[in-house]
């Protein structure tokens, strides 16, 4: 398997026959100064819309990280440790982690830009995700709506850090709000 050099590369090029999207594992470790692994040579986003709740936004942060763990595997994780009392501790990522936020318009923009990258994984959420409880009726609601009608409340991006940086690096740090704030009602579902 050969690896494309340029991660902009075309999906239209990568289905040629070239590696698939998020075999990350097929990526050599890239040495930094220091000699160990680059732990800036990619990095993981969490965009959230600028119209949740707190609790709806960390809740969707929670779901879409869950996914794109699953995704990527446990390439993406460090290792265990051990504190001074032999105690092991779960392994964190190995790269940066940021949440941003966007409105969904923009959002939906990132997604299908993504998705045309070959070395970015990315989830979307759309907002079925919180008006269903179930994934078959998450799949009914999705099967219903057509992809250009689709309200995404969040993305998660996983790639190389400098395609990253330029699908997201115009977007502002998530910072929790309330509708003081701004004076905007903040999106619940009504199962919450």
């Amino acid at each position: 398997m050969s690896i494309i050099e340029n991660p902009f590369q075309a999906r239209a090029v990568v289905d040629q026959g070239l590696p698939v999207r998020d075999e990350f594992f097929a990526l050599p470790e890239t040495p930094g100064a220091d000699g160990r692994y680059d732990h800036r040579a990619f990095k993981l986003v969490a965009i959230v819309s600028s119209q949740l709740d707190s609790t709806v936004a960390s809740n969707t942060v929670g779901h879409m990280l869950v996914a794109l763990g699953a995704r990527i595997g446990p390439w993406v994780l460090g290792e265990s440790r051990q504190d001074a009392d032999a105690q092991f501790h779960a392994p964190l990522a190995r790269f940066p982690f940021i949440m941003l936020n966007a409105k969904p318009g923009k959002i939906a923009r990132i997604v299908a830009e993504a998705s045309l990258l070959q070395w970015v994984t990315t989830i979307d959420y759309p907002e079925e995700g919180y008006t269903t409880t179930h994934d078959d009726d998450y799949a009914l609601a999705l099967g219903a709506r057509r992809a250009q009608d689709i309200v995404y409340i969040g993305a998660a991006l996983f790639g190389p850090t400098e395609v990253i940086t330029q699908l997201s690096g115009k977007l502002s740090l998530w910072r929790p709000k309330d509708v003081t704030d701004d004076g905007e009602d903040r999106w619940m579902p009504e199962c919450y």
